[in-house]
């Protein structure tokens, strides 16, 4: 079953999917707020696991980017952090995985796009971050029938 948390902007969609983590337990990330001096500089990726993070877009201009899409760059170390995740996930057999979030990067089929086709066929339960605007294409792009809509509305 695939349970895809959904929201606008700011709504707590990240928080909840951590929350419901520290329940179930399993494999899976994480990608919180990277705030320097009160400003918004881009998103961590965090092992839900370990507390572990890198950095994974950020908003500035950085070498060695893998692709930029709106005002963020993302950065290869992230994409690799995620996918250890993922293949440890599977090597401890957890049931459970979570991925924060898929969205239009991963309707261009790049960023997590490879990791939740193959999370789909790998765990019982996938829990699933996806901004309520990208949610209609997320279902259709990746052939979702068996979900469950977990709504998150109203700002934090």
């Amino acid at each position: 079953m695939v349970f895809i948390i959904t929201g606008g902007v700011n709504t707590g969609k990240t928080t909840l999917l951590e929350q419901i983590h520290k329940r179930q337990g399993g494999g899976g990330f994480s990608l919180p707020k990277f705030i320097v001096n009160n400003q918004f500089k881009g998103y961590w990726i965090k092992d839900l696991n370990t507390g572990e993070k890198t950095e994974f877009a950020l908003t500035e201009t950085t070498n060695g980017h893998l692709y930029k899409l709106g005002r963020f760059y993302f950065l290869p170390q992230g994409m690799a952090f995620a996918r250890r995740i993922y293949k440890k996930a599977i090597e401890e057999k957890k049931k459970y995985f979570f991925i924060d979030e898929i969205g239009p990067l991963e309707l261009e089929d790049k960023g997590f796009s490879s990791i939740f086709r193959d999370a789909l066929t790998s765990f019982e339960n996938i829990y699933v971050v996806v901004r309520a605007s990208c949610l209609d294409d997320i279902i259709r792009e990746f052939g979702l029938k068996d979900y469950k809509l977990v709504r998150k509305d109203g700002g934090i």
